[in-house]
């Protein structure tokens, strides 16, 4: 079910660079392959474009199957001095804190006692 390794360089080849050149034996493999993982089939093998869809047909199914990294959550959080008043005011505000037309220096006390 795998490609040749002549086939993957091409299939390889067109992920990269965009092009690529088969001859009619892998075009014939490329359209077995496609059958086999249920895309559609390589009917007009002398149509490049043809050719080319099937192409990234395969790709897309080979790579699709790989499994992706998966991207732990990065906090971003700045220090109480470097935060501006609406950023300290919407920080103190989603820890609770209720004040009515605060300082900035409340809310530096706030921000630091929370860190």
């Amino acid at each position: 079910m795998n490609p040749s390794k002549e086939l993957q360089g091409q299939l390889d080849r067109l992920s990269k660079t965009g092009s690529f050149n088969i001859s009619m034996t892998l075009k014939k493999e490329l359209q077995e392959l496609t059958v086999q993982i249920g895309c559609n089939k390589l009917v007009n093998m002398d149509c490049g474009s043809c050719v080319r869809k099937s192409m990234h047909d395969v790709n897309h199914y080979f790579n699709g199957r790989k499994t992706k990294p998966v991207l732990q959550k990065i906090t971003f959080e700045k220090k109480s001095t470097e935060m501006t008043y609406k950023e300290m005011r919407r920080f103190a505000k989603a820890k609770g804190h209720r004040l009515k037309n605060p300082t900035k220096e409340e809310l530096i006390k706030i921000i630091s006692n929370e860190n």
